[in-house]
């Protein structure tokens, strides 16, 4: 056989080796749909699956089932309302189980401003969360005098997780006045995330206890609070009559 010959053969080698390559990762890609959509794999097909990539059928259905796909997305957390799994931009190389969330609570300049978790709810501390806007409104309360700037905004979120037991997610990171567009921006930021935190929060709290109705208030008493933060003037005419119709 001349040189020529010789190259001839190593090259239809190659060929063959590659449609064999190719045909083989289609019967693969073909097999995961069946496994996919639950259909019934014959015996060839399962031997042939688990050779090829090196793990059993049920292990590939626990993978798929865990694996992390993104459903719901805020500017700083990331959810997967399928596999219950969330996790953070700052921390996107890891994700939590829905289960591992203990609690997260709003901070600003060093003082609390709502908090909530699994069993606790979310509790408004320093002021005045309001969900119908979207922002934090009235600002920190207590023996400090209200400020009408900001020098530091933060999101603390404690996980069950020895390699991230704490996250913590800067909002405000420089002096900027409460009234700016900037921060009311960044307070909705805020707010959409704690939303989602609730959510989490509420799930899991349902799977501890799933005969406990929730904390409900009655629309009167709602109404009765609503009422007194505008009493106060900490809400405008306008809200209180926007959260009014929604109750109603």
């Amino acid at each position: 056989m001349g040189f020529l010959d010789e190259l001839k053969g190593k090259a239809n080698d190659l060929k063959d080796k590659a449609k064999v390559a190719l045909d083989e990762s289609e019967k693969n890609s073909n097999i995961k749909k069946k496994i996919k959509n639950e259909e019934t794999l014959s015996v060839e097909e399962k031997v042939f699956f688990e050779k090829y990539n090196k793990q059993t059928v049920e292990a590939f259905v626990i993978g798929e089932k865990n694996k992390f796909r993104p459903t719901k997305r805020t500017k700083h957390l990331i959810i997967d309302d399928d596999s219950k799994q969330w996790t953070t931009v700052k921390t996107s190389n890891k994700t939590f189980k829905y289960s591992e969330l203990l609690s997260y609570e709003l901070i600003e300049d060093g003082e609390s401003v709502t908090k909530g978790g699994v069993s606790l709810g979310r509790a408004v501390v320093g002021g005045v969360l309001f969900s119908g806007v979207g922002m934090i409104l009235g600002g920190l309360t207590g023996k400090k005098k209200s400020k009408n700037f900001v020098t530091e905004m933060k999101i603390v979120i404690s996980v069950n997780n020895p390699d991230n037991p704490s996250i913590i997610i800067p909002l405000v990171k420089k002096k900027m006045k409460k009234d700016s567009k900037d921060y009311k921006k960044l307070a909705e930021d805020a707010q959409e995330t704690l939303s989602y935190l609730d959510m989490i929060a509420a799930y899991e709290e349902e799977k501890i206890s799933p005969d406990k109705k929730p904390n409900e208030k009655s629309v009167v008493e709602e109404l009765k609070e609503y009422k007194e933060l505008l009493d106060a003037g900490i809400i405008d005419q306008e809200d209180f009559d926007r959260k009014k119709a929604e109750l109603l």
